[in-house]
């Protein structure tokens, strides 16, 4: 089984087409996504448009717990926003509501 490990996407779909070439190319049977989906680009959509297909473990990353704490904290989504710029900000602005649960409500880790 061909297995391919990915995080750290912060919304940048371009880098995420040019790897998710490389994997269908390859024949890869699964990938294991470690987080930060969000973050400094602005597609997350496209991101979980890119993903949806594939056969996949994912596990939440640091910029999906930023995400969960900015969601009702005006000081702390400034806070964020001044250290980690606009990119989550602008996810949740243009995530759905079930997008950004699914998101902020993945695991931490797995085990198998």
């Amino acid at each position: 089984m061909k297995i391919a490990i990915l995080s750290d996407i912060h919304g940048n779909d371009e880098a995420l087409r040019t790897v998710i070439k490389e994997i269908d190319t390859l024949g890869v049977d699964k990938i294991l996504f470690l987080g930060d989906y969000v973050g400094y680009y602005y597609n997350a959509n496209i991101i979980l448009d890119l993903i949806k297909s594939y056969d996949k473990e994912m596990i939440k990353g640091n910029h999906e717990l930023l995400m969960k704490q900015s969601l009702n904290d005006k000081e702390k989504s400034l806070a964020i926003q001044k250290k980690y710029g606009s990119g989550i900000e602008y996810a949740k602005k243009l995530l759905s509501t079930e997008q950004i649960n699914y998101l902020i409500n993945l695991p931490e880790k797995k085990k198998s």
